[in-house]
């Protein structure tokens, strides 16, 4: 990822171990290839993996659903 902390610090648990829970576009740019504009883009448009709105403007992509969207699409290119 290109900012581990990015991705890790809404995710502090209460027994300190760290647990990544999301993803930023900046986190899915490095990981897909895809730029974060693109991701910017089709969350605008109502496409693309759900995310959750955080600290007011803060955009993260939860790694679950992201992982099953992510999976859906690889398929369906197959």
């Amino acid at each position: 990822m290109s900012d581990v902390r990015t991705a890790t610090r809404w995710s502090l648990a209460p027994n300190r171990d760290l647990k990544i829970i999301g993803y930023t576009a900046a986190d899915l740019e490095y990981m897909t290839g895809i730029s974060k504009n693109t991701f910017n883009t089709w969350r605008y448009e109502g496409r693309g993996p759900k995310y959750m709105q955080v600290e007011g403007k803060k955009i993260i992509y939860p790694v679950k659903e992201f992982n099953e969207w992510w999976d859906k699409q690889k398929q369906e290119g197959e």
